[in-house]
């Protein structure tokens, strides 16, 4: 296209403000266990829940790569009193402190995480990056959002 002088424009900015609106209801919702809480109602007709959901106070959630959707995201999560985790080797440790977000090896977001959201970019170097063992890494009733 470039060869050709086709005019080509990036639309990521602007995909980042839904991304981060979807982001932020699922890991609201996953933060509560709606989905099986109300699979518990459909399945057993009571409200009488025997899920456990964390919620938000306290509540660690990590965020895999730190681009404009993430920012964004993160941002939002803000008025939240959330405990935030990145894993982004491009984040310096001085950008994090200024995002009030903490640096976590990729492994350690798994683990200590009860919502994990990737927002990595679609890059040969990304290629990979998370398998079944990060998953497994995953908190019983955690959240993955991809």
């Amino acid at each position: 296209l470039w060869r050709r002088g086709v005019r080509l424009c990036a639309a990521h900015a602007v995909n980042a403000v839904p991304v981060s609106e979807y982001v932020l209801a699922a890991l609201l919702f996953g933060l509560k266990q709606v989905l099986p809480l109300a699979r518990e109602v459909r399945t057993r007709r009571t409200f009488a829940a025997r899920v456990s959901a964390p919620g938000t106070y306290g509540t660690r959630v990590g965020l895999v790569g730190y681009g404009i959707a993430a920012r964004l995201l993160r941002r939002r999560l803000r008025d939240f009193d959330l405990r935030v985790s990145v894993f982004d080797p491009d984040l310096t440790p001085a950008e994090a402190a200024a995002e009030q977000v903490e640096l976590r090896p990729l492994d350690a977001v798994f683990a200590e995480c009860e919502v994990v959201s990737v927002h990595a970019g679609l890059h040969p170097e990304n290629h990979g990056l998370i398998g079944a063992g990060q998953l497994r890494l995953l908190r019983p009733m955690a959240t993955f959002i991809n």
